[in-house]
C-alpha cells in the first residue's frame, strides 16, 4: 500500500516510517524539514499527493518538550493552520487516516492540549481514528524542542551531571518509539475494526507510571555501564504538572493485540547508543 506519513521526520514519524517500510509498504514521507513544499501550514499543500495514496498517518504537529514555549502566538498559529489545512484536505479526498492526539487533550491548562482536542473533533467528524500518545521517546536532535529522556542522556554524555528542572516526583508513562510504531501499525492493519470505536480515542501506552527521578536513575545506571562514568543527579525545585493533573490510559481492543516489549532501561540504552 502507498502510505502517506505526515510528520515523517520527527521522533515518532521516523520510527513509524521505518516500521512501515519493514512491513513492505511504500512510504511517502511528508515533513517541513524536507523543505517549504512540505509545509502543512499552506492550504492545499497535500492535495496532489492525497489522490495517489491509500492511507494517511497524521503525526505532524509543532511540538516540543518542557523547554519549548507552547503559549506563543506563533506556536498557536502554526498548529491551528496545520490542523485546519490538513483536515480540510483529508475531507476532500475521503482517505482513511489515523490522527495522533495526546493523553493531555482533555486538559485546558495549555494551548497544546486544546489544539490536540480540536484535532480529535475533526477526526471524529471525518470518521478517522484518534490515537493518544503517552510520552513516546527515542533518539532526536537536542534543541529547544527535545524531550526529557534524550535531554537527560545528552547531559549524561557531555557532562558529569543530570540537572532536573523539577523535584522529579511527577509520574509519566513512557513508550519507546519502536513499540509505538508497532502499536499504531496494529491499529492500521485492523482499521475497519477499530473504526467502529470512532467516539473513543485509543491509548498507546506502557500502562506503567515512572517518576522523572526513576528516569534519571536509569540513565545514570546506563551511563555507568556504557561509559564507565559516574553521573550526579541534581533535582530542581519546581513541582511537576503531572503531580496535579493526571489521566489514566483506557484499555481497548488494542490491548488484546499489542503490548510494548521494550523496558525503560532497554529503550534508554538504545537511545544512548545512537547519541554517543
Amino acid at each position: 500500500m502507498n502510505l502517506l506519513v505526515l510528520g515523517s521526520h520527527g521522533c515518532i514519524g521516523t520510527a513509524v516510517c521505518k516500521f512501515l517500510k519493514e512491513k513492505g509498504h511504500t512510504v511517502i514521507p511528508w515533513d517541513i524539514k524536507m523543505g517549504p513544499d512540505y509545509d502543512l501550514r499552506i492550504p492545499g499543500n497535500i492535495d496532489s499527493i492525497l489522490s495517489t495514496v491509500d492511507f494517511v498517518f497524521f503525526l505532524a504537529f509543532d511540538v516540543g518538550g518542557s523547554k519549548y514555549n507552547i503559549e506563543s502566538l506563533e506556536y498557536i498559529n502554526n498548529n491551528v493552520q496545520i490542523v485546519m489545512n490538513t483536515f480540510t484536505s483529508l475531507s476532500k479526498y475521503n482517505k482513511p487516516f489515523i490522527h495522533t492526539t495526546s493523553q493531555m487533550s482533555n486538559m485546558n491548562h495549555n494551548t497544546y492540549s486544546v489544539i490536540k482536542r480540536l484535532g480529535e473533533l475533526y477526526t471524529k467528524q471525518l470518521g478517522g481514528i484518534n490515537v493518544k500518545i503517552w510520552n513516546v521517546y527515542g533518539s532526536e536532535p537536542i534543541n529547544e524542542k527535545s524531550h526529557v529522556i534524550p535531554d537527560f542522556i545528552h547531559q549524561a554524555i557531555h557532562s558529569n551531571e543530570i540537572q532536573m528542572k523539577t523535584t522529579g516526583e511527577e509520574e509519566r508513562q513512557f513508550v519507546f518509539s519502536e513499540d509505538f510504531a508497532n502499536g499504531i501499525y496494529t491499529i492500521f492493519k485492523k482499521y475497519d475494526e477499530f473504526k467502529v470505536l470512532n467516539n473513543e480515542c485509543i491509548d498507546i501506552s506502557s500502562y506503567k507510571w515512572i517518576t522523572i527521578t526513576d528516569v534519571a536513575n536509569s540513565i545514570q545506571e546506563v551511563a555507568k555501564e556504557l561509559l564507565q562514568k559516574d553521573i550526579i543527579i541534581k533535582k530542581g525545585s519546581m513541582v511537576g504538572t503531572f503531580q496535579i493533573l493526571k489521566n489514566e490510559p483506557a484499555l481497548s481492543k488494542l490491548n488484546d493485540l499489542w503490548t510494548p516489549t521494550t523496558t525503560l532501561k532497554e529503550g534508554i540504552t538504545s537511545v544512548f547508543k545512537t547519541m554517543v
